[in-house]
């Protein structure tokens, strides 16, 4: 009988349950897909419902998959997207929908503070505060929808909420609590002062765990509609954490890319390490290395999404890249002067600006729509080329790449990548990077051995090339110039 742990990931277009055996490998695997409604005042949202009825059916497949196989499930593991916001009644109905990290509504509230509370907020939770952070939603429902704050048990994540259905105890992790903006980042538990600023009270918020913990065990009711043995349920935390870890125990000046919806750049430091000009986030992390220095742009896979919709496919969803990627492969290095400035939702480190927007520059009647698909690309990795510099001049030396994310399936996107940072770039080969890291920490959670990562097997390098360093060199300094 083979013993596995069924990881659980929540993101923020799909859900994915995949068991792994002890040796890393996957036995089974089902996805769901969705998405959060944006509506033209800024707001994102989903129910809960569509995060509930999701971890019913990949836990009743899984279970069918468990029972058909003779597999002996060892635990669950959850790891989520950071920074929703959920009303929930004392029986933990939502009152409201989820408030995403993508709802922009709180910018005001964020613009509001004066530059003393801002620092003081960076110093005690580590975060440079945006209309991402969760604190910011609950201070804008607490007054624009002050009857659903009042009538609020508990504020709420969607990791949290996917722990309570699984085991009935309602926590939450620290690698998601400290990206509300409410947690000191020193000692992984509520700051007074964060919250006094905030206006919100303590008892509306869970008690925090660390990751790795076992929060408890599948309920009988749970196990009863899906057919999930009743096992211990590890919560594996943020998901941008995780993925730092599946990707191998990274060595030390290695910082790990995730070209995801968003671009997340991580690092592991042993000490908390704050930027002075509050651009470098610092988060929890897991294990012997308790915190991850983060950088963040918006513009990635949602940005190329976007173009492939609007441009290839009628505005109309559409997954399949083939074309628009085939184009992109056809231009040349640089788009023949065509420059993008990725920022169509928002700027962030360095320079954070959550209102600046895309804009194209120097189009000439020699571009195509082509160009315009990998200027784009272009503009991500200039992007992650200024906050490597960024996080270089904090004193952390980088001396390799790491890179995952659904952009990395895409060779050219990795080849510019390498190009423009005149680095080598070490492409993950595990597609899913993110539960292999819930499913390590559920390993260490149970003190089962799990399989050692070696870089160089699990990897694809690609090399800078010569040629087209030069040619980005010179972009990058029209780039600057033209963005003073």
């Amino acid at each position: 009988m083979k013993d596995v742990i069924l990881v659980i990931d929540t993101g923020s277009s799909g859900m994915i349950g995949i068991l792994f055996d002890c040796n890393g490998e996957v036995c089974f695997t089902h996805q769901i897909k969705y998405s959060m409604t944006v509506g033209t005042d800024d707001s994102a949202v989903m129910e809960i419902s569509v995060f509930s009825r999701c971890i019913k059916e990949i836990a009743s497949r899984a279970a069918a998959e468990i029972q058909r196989k003779d597999y002996n499930l060892l635990a669950v593991s959850l790891d989520s997207q950071r920074s929703s916001v959920l009303a929930v009644d004392e029986q933990i109905r939502p009152l409201h929908p989820i408030l995403m990290w993508y709802d922009k509504r709180c910018a005001d509230i964020c613009s509001s503070f004066s530059d003393e509370e801002l620092r003081t907020i960076y110093e005690r939770c580590g975060m440079r505060l945006t209309q991402v952070s969760s604190a910011p939603k609950m201070l804008w429902m607490k007054r624009n929808l002050p009857d659903i704050y009042e009538a609020a048990y508990k504020l709420i994540g969607i990791h949290d909420y996917l722990l309570y259905t699984l085991t009935g105890k309602l926590v939450t992790d620290a690698t998601c609590a400290c990206r509300s903006a409410l947690m000191d980042i020193r000692t992984f538990e509520w700051s007074d002062e964060l919250l006094t600023i905030f206006e919100v009270e303590k008892d509306k918020l869970c008690s925090i765990v660390r990751s790795g913990s076992i929060v408890g065990k599948i309920t009988d009711a749970f196990s009863q509609e899906t057919g999930l043995p009743v096992v211990p349920v590890v919560t594996a935390g943020g998901d941008q954490q995780c993925c730092l870890l599946g990707q191998g125990y990274l060595e030390e000046g290695t910082v790990s890319i995730n070209s995801g919806s968003a671009t997340y750049l991580a690092i592991p430091v042993t000490t908390p390490t704050l930027d002075p000009k509050a651009e470098v986030n610092l988060s929890a992390y897991h294990g012997d290395t308790p915190w991850v220095l983060e950088g963040a742009n918006m513009g990635s896979g949602t940005l190329y999404q976007w173009f492939n919709r609007n441009f290839y496919n009628d505005g109309t969803e559409c997954k399949d890249t083939e074309h628009i990627n085939r184009e992109v492969a056809a231009q040349n290095a640089g788009c023949d002067g065509l420059i993008c400035y990725a920022d169509f939702a928002g700027r962030g480190c360095p320079d954070t600006n959550p209102h600046a927007r895309g804009v194209f520059a120097n189009v000439g009647l020699q571009h195509t729509r082509g160009s315009f698909a990998r200027a784009i690309l272009e503009g991500i990795c200039f992007d992650i080329q200024r906050c490597i510099e960024h996080i270089e001049g904090l004193g952390i030396p980088i001396h390799r790449i790491q890179s995952s994310g659904g952009l990395t399936n895409f060779p050219v996107y990795n080849q510019i990548m390498a190009d423009i940072t005149n680095r080598e770039i070490w492409v993950s080969a595990n597609a899913e990077a993110t539960a292999a890291g819930a499913f390590l920490i559920a390993c260490t959670a149970l003190d089962i051995p799990h399989p050692v990562h070696t870089q160089s097997n699990d990897c694809r390098l690609y090399q800078p090339n010569a040629d087209n360093v030069r040619i980005y060199q010179e972009v990058m300094k029209m780039r600057t110039e033209w963005s003073r």
